[in-house]
């Protein structure tokens, strides 16, 4: 096991024991000042500041008690090669194809894999 120290102190030594563990032991690391100053001392970040004039009643209001109604159906129908398919939204035009038996070749599905976006 080999790797390469550059200006490290004595303070950061037992932090590296750790890095041995979360890093296989095959893999070269190399440590630079700014490699360990990044890990040493992470950046510490500011949320963003709300101008309270910019948030009123009838705002917050409209966002949480909303008035307008949840769609009634959750189905969609469409037209595929001549074919009507009514199927829930959010159905993939290949499985609603497939519902009203047209065949579509893919070699990227699988129904237990989520969409990768590869076709």
């Amino acid at each position: 096991m080999a790797y390469t120290l550059t200006t490290i102190s004595t303070q950061s030594h037992s932090f590296l024991g750790s890095l041995h563990s979360v890093f296989h032991p095959m893999i070269p690391i190399q440590f630079t000042p700014i490699l360990l100053q990044s890990i040493l001392k992470p950046t510490v970040f500011k949320a963003p500041q709300i101008n309270p004039h910019h948030c009123n009643r009838h705002t917050l209001q409209h966002l949480f008690h909303s008035d307008s109604q949840p769609p009634s159906n959750p189905f969609i129908t469409l037209w595929i090669n001549g074919r009507t398919a009514t199927v829930l939204k959010g159905t993939s035009i290949l499985n609603a194809a497939r519902s009203v038996g047209v065949y579509v070749p893919s070699l990227c599905y699988h129904p237990s894999l989520k969409p990768s976006g590869t076709c």
